[in-house]
């Protein structure tokens, strides 16, 4: 999954009550930092988060087409 639409699937989930909330439980990452990657707050977003991010969203569409 590339990096725009990554940071698109998180803004998606900041539109949604509770779901940034429910990734930042599932993967330890900072709920201030989503919440900012969320508002576009974020230019330039740390690699390694962007792939943890990544691979959520992608397990999650598989889990979905199954």
């Amino acid at each position: 999954m590339r990096v725009d639409e990554t940071i698109k699937k998180v803004k998606e989930a900041g539109e949604v009550r509770g779901r940034l909330y429910q990734i930042h439980k599932e993967l330890k990452i900072p709920y201030s930092w989503l919440k900012k990657l969320s508002y576009g707050h974020i230019e330039n977003p740390q690699a390694k988060r962007i792939e943890k991010l990544a691979e959520y969203f992608q397990s999650e569409q598989q889990e979905q087409a199954a």
